[in-house]
């Protein structure tokens, strides 16, 4: 755990580049570049205190949780099995891995159209775009985790007379758990720039919407209240993801492996 002073160092130094940036942001407004181009912080803190009250900017951030949120869980349970099976099966290592990095390459925005011709423009297609992405994620990282278990570990396990089964349960899942937790939490990042192209699908609830709707009314402080508020979700849902694995007893006896 953080001593107490470096806690309190830490959020001074962040509370001070927070109110440098927004000091730059707001001598640069209106005399570097134009207000319609970059508004004033003040337009952008109006603009979010009129869609607050009219809970408009309440019900896209709702939106957008439910559907990061369940994307991402699919995405991260679909990525630990097919990460573990991928990763025990080291002889397709040459196969799989130029097919994930091809994968890992190909942007969400560009998934839009084929999952609209699947699937219509519902819910599904936009939770599947989110768990898409958060799928290739965990699987990498999963993959990694279970191929990076020391061979030593393994032998001195089997020479115990432990089962295959055993072997996994106590060795492999203990060994890759570091590598499945940093890719559920990079799934997190990921899902909220999906997030984004998912709500490009005939949508009129959502931050991604509020952001492109804004952008085609030309309100640029209410477009930058929803690239902010996306901002605060992710970083937001990392942190809280960070403080309830840290209260997991299990969890953090698997990090010491």
């Amino acid at each position: 755990m953080m001593p107490r002073h470096g806690l309190h160092r830490t959020i001074l130094v962040a509370a001070l580049s927070v109110l440098t940036g927004i000091t730059i942001w707001g001598v640069a407004s209106g005399t570097l570049v134009s207000e319609t181009l970059l508004p004033h912080p003040f337009s952008v803190w109006e603009a979010a205190a009129e869609k607050s009250e009219s809970g408009l900017l309440w019900e896209s951030i709702r939106v957008s949780l439910w559907r990061v949120g369940w994307g991402w869980i699919l995405g991260v349970g679909a990525g630990i099995i097919t990460g573990l099976i991928l990763g025990e099966l080291r002889g397709v290592e040459s196969v799989v891995g130029p097919i994930f990095e091809f994968l890992k390459g190909v942007a969400p925005i560009s998934l839009v159209p084929i999952m609209i011709l699947w699937f219509g423009i519902g819910e599904l297609p936009k939770l599947l775009i989110i768990a898409y992405i958060t799928w290739v994620v965990v699987t990498v990282s999963t993959m990694t985790g279970v191929r990076e278990v020391p061979n030593v570990r393994l032998r001195a396990a089997r020479c115990l007379g432990l089962s295959q089964l055993q072997v996994f349960y106590r060795v492999i899942l203990p060994s890759a758990a570091s590598f499945v937790l940093l890719g559920m939490r990079s799934g997190i990042g990921f899902a909220y720039i999906a997030l984004v192209s998912a709500e490009f699908i005939a949508v009129d609830k959502g931050v991604g919407f509020l952001i492109m709707d804004s952008r085609l009314n030309l309100q640029t402080s209410l477009m930058v209240v929803g690239i902010i508020t996306l901002g605060l979700l992710g970083s937001g849902s990392q942190l809280l993801y960070d403080a309830v694995t840290l209260q997991m007893p299990w969890l953090s006896r698997f990090r010491r492996h």
